[in-house]
């Protein structure tokens, strides 16, 4: 009515319209991967619980919803020693296993449970998946749904995305980041470094792809210690939320440390693996910084003891 009075015709009010619906499509969505985006996650989650709590027919059963939180490994491996295209790539596969809607799996997994699943980019290296179902989920079937992400994500290639044993790749492994430094070393040193980098690669290594995935339902993230009761509708559904997501976060957090665990006191190439994982760039140039010292350190020695 406001429109009309200042002498919008229909057609200015309907454009202007599909601008605002445009723009909020747009803020709640993650352009890299075209799906939704961590607002849009939150959002979907209070709707769902609004509607369940307001349905007055049938009780609110908490175990029908769960959420689960992915957190990508590797991402900074391929950034730092390829090319952050070949990052946000390999992101990009990881974003198509989450939307896969996994029907077969969960069709054989879960007869008589219809299950839907729609996954979210939570931001960085991090998905989220919220998890509605008809019949009660346990802890064990959010580990199942868990284990079967994992799966889809092991399949995927890497191999176009990133070569260990490449001079290209060794090149920044050892913290020259660009030719200059490299081509200043010589061909000798050159071949030196990359024959001893080699030496330490495991056979037919490459690098795997995988994420760190925890997850927990509703039943078990909820705390009536940390539910505002006297609060707005609104505001005991942002609690009840709450405590759905921040449970999520401490799960996948755990699920990363045991994957670091796990890797470091692996086989060869699991051990390489957690190498390549926890060596950033940034400690690679201080420990090229302190080999450089040392170097001079032990030249201005020996030219004392010279002297």
């Amino acid at each position: 009515e406001r429109w009309r009075k200042e002498g919008r015709t229909e057609e200015n009010m309907r454009t202007d319209l599909d601008e605002d619906v445009l723009v909020a499509r747009e803020a709640l969505t993650d352009p890299r991967f075209a799906m939704g985006n961590s607002s849009q996650m939150r959002v979907t989650v209070l709707q769902t619980l609004e509607r369940e709590v307001t349905n007055i027919e049938t009780p609110i059963d908490l175990a029908l919803f769960a959420k689960i939180r992915f957190d990508v490994n590797g991402l900074k491996t391929i950034n730092d020693l390829s090319s952050e295209e070949n990052g946000t790539e390999y992101l990009r596969r990881v974003a198509n296993v989450m939307k896969n809607d996994h029907a077969a799996f969960l069709q054989k997994r879960f007869p008589g449970n219809r299950i839907t699943i729609e996954a979210f980019c939570e931001g960085g290296d991090e998905f989220g998946l919220f998890v509605v179902a008809d019949a009660a989920l346990s802890e064990v079937d959010v580990k199942d749904i868990i284990a079967e992400y994992d799966r889809s994500i092991r399949a995927i290639e890497t191999q176009d995305l990133i070569i260990c044993d490449a001079e290209s790749t060794i090149r920044k492994l050892k913290g020259y980041a660009d030719d200059t430094a490299w081509e200043a070393l010589g061909p000798e040193k050159r071949q030196s470094l990359i024959a001893e980098t080699r030496s330490q690669i495991p056979d037919n290594f490459h690098l795997p792809a995988s994420a760190a995935g925890g997850g927990v339902t509703l039943l078990e993230a909820f705390d009536p210690s940390t539910i505002k009761f006297d609060a707005s509708f609104e505001s005991f559904l942002r609690s009840i939320m709450g405590s759905l997501l921040d449970e999520s976060v401490k799960c996948e957090k755990q699920e990363k440390e045991r994957f670091k665990r796990k890797h470091e006191t692996g086989d060869a190439s699991d051990r390489f693996y957690s190498f390549l994982l926890q060596r950033t760039k940034e400690e690679r140039e201080i420990a090229l910084m302190k080999q450089k010292i040392a170097e001079q350190n032990a030249e201005l020695e020996r030219l004392r003891a010279g002297a």
